[in-house]
Parts: structure tokens; sequence; C-alpha cells
């Protein structure tokens, strides 16, 4: 087996030939999880009284011999999550919001002491930045979005 394969990678690209004591060194390893996963598989099948077809126990006993030795992630697992709070919320918004609410904490109180027909531009001011850091929260709060949605 190992030859055909060897000579078809030859002959279809000379740069992706394997050597020969490349195969004789992983092909046993590789057939051992092989007949492994088949002896596995066909045991709980018959467990459940499901007899199926050989090759079937063999394809499905190959995809789980390459599922348990490659890096790559099955898609059918669901991602896992961390803290949803702590993925979704950032700390320039916690900030933000927090400074948005001092400010905006003490445009009012300047306004609530001050006489309603003067023009109290300190309180107004104060409002003014409360109103920045809230625009602020909003720009971030998007920004946290659109990184959700791409890595998705």
């Amino acid at each position: 087996m190992s030859d055909i394969i060897a000579r078809s990678n030859t002959d279809q690209n000379p740069v992706l030939q394997v050597p020969e004591e490349m195969w004789d060194q992983f092909t046993p390893a590789i057939k051992k999880l092989i007949v492994r996963e088949y002896n596995r598989i066909k045991a709980s099948k018959s467990e459940e009284g499901i007899f199926e077809d050989d090759n079937v126990v063999w394809a499905a006993s190959m995809l789980g011999m390459l599922r348990a030795i490659s890096p790559v992630v099955s898609v059918t697992e669901p991602p896992q999550r961390k803290n949803w709070f702590w993925e979704n919320i950032t700390g320039l918004m916690l900030v933000t919001a927090g400074l948005t609410i001092i400010f905006g904490g003490f445009g009012l109180w300047g306004l609530w002491g001050s006489d309603p027909n003067s023009n109290n531009t300190v309180a107004q001011g104060f409002l003014d930045i409360a109103k920045l850091f809230a625009g602020a929260l909003v720009g971030a709060a998007g920004a946290v979005g659109v990184g959700v949605a791409t890595n998705k």
C-alpha cells in the first residue's frame, strides 16, 4: 500500500515524495490506532444490537483515528465559552461608564443647586463631558460587537 501511495505522489508531483522509511516507521502505529478504534466501534455497536457493514465500521474507525491525531477541533463540538460578561464587556467600557456616571452626577448636582433662570456653564460643562464619555461608551460597544461578529 505504501508503494502505491509513494508512487502516486511521485507521479503527480516529485516534491510530495514521502521517503519509504517514513512509511515504515509511522504506518504500524497508525494501523494500531485504526484497529483499536475499529474494535471499540464494533463492540459498542454489537452491545446496542446494531450490525453494520464492516466497510462502514472501518471508515468510521479511520475517521475516528484522524480526529484523535489531528489538532483540528471538530465542527460538531460547541465552542468553549468563557464568562459572557468578560467576553463582551471590556475594561474600557467599564471605565467609560463609570466616568459618564460621575460627570453626569456632577452636572446634575450643579443644575440641582443653581437658580433655574441662571446660565450655569459649569454644570453644562460637566454634562458635556458626560455626553462625550457616553459617546465613547457607544463606540466601544460597537467595537466589541464588530469583534464578536468577526470571530464567529
